[in-house]
């Protein structure tokens, strides 16, 4: 489950360091144009003790360093919403945010490697940004996506306006007969409180 989440970015919409919750994957969307950004969680759920998790998961939700680390990204990024949100059958979570850019002139592999935590595995070279991935079973962007038996690397042009990537099929926990439980019902049952 550790490895899942690592990998999964530790922007973890509000599921860092939180027992046994799992997402089926992520969607990021940087828009350099507007300077805003957006990630959605999809599919959260437990692999465990399914309503204390989720009382964790509402609790994170008022955390201001939950999902990034505010010491690291405070001069990157800041947040301007969380949301728990039902996406068909599912419970999912979006974070949007605004990326604080000085004078609109942003280091996009800087701020992408800050917001995914990739450290050496993004970089920019010869006018493109590109990033490193692994554990990810399908990898979709607006970039280029070359994949080998065990990596997918993703490459935007740098003059790019609008940077998208989705990666899903990232939680090993919840199959191999293992069945995770759903949020879904415990958040529709808070929306009649």
């Amino acid at each position: 489950m550790m490895k899942t989440l690592r990998h999964a970015l530790p922007i973890i919409i509000l599921l860092p360091m939180c027992g046994c919750l799992t997402m089926e994957g992520y969607s990021l969307t940087l828009d350099w144009k507007k300077l805003s950004g957006e990630i959605v969680y999809h599919d959260i759920g437990s692999d465990g003790d399914a309503v204390k998790e989720y009382a964790e998961l509402k609790d994170m939700l008022a955390d201001q360093d939950v999902p990034f680390k505010v010491e690291r990204t405070s001069d990157t990024l800041q947040v301007t919403g969380k949301e728990l949100f039902r996406e068909g059958d599912h419970l999912s979570g979006r974070v949007r945010f605004k990326l604080l850019c000085p004078e609109g002139n942003c280091d996009k592999a800087g701020v992408l490697s800050k917001i995914l935590d990739c450290g050496t595995d993004c970089w920019s070279r010869r006018e493109e940004v590109i990033l490193f991935m692994d554990d990810a079973d399908t990898v979709r962007s607006n970039g280029k996506v070359l994949r080998s038996k065990k990596n997918r690397i993703v490459v935007w042009p740098l003059e790019a306006e609008v940077f998208t990537l989705e990666s899903r099929g990232m939680d090993e926990s919840c199959g191999r007969g293992k069945k995770c439980r759903s949020l879904l019902p415990y958040w529709a049952e808070s929306l009649q409180y």
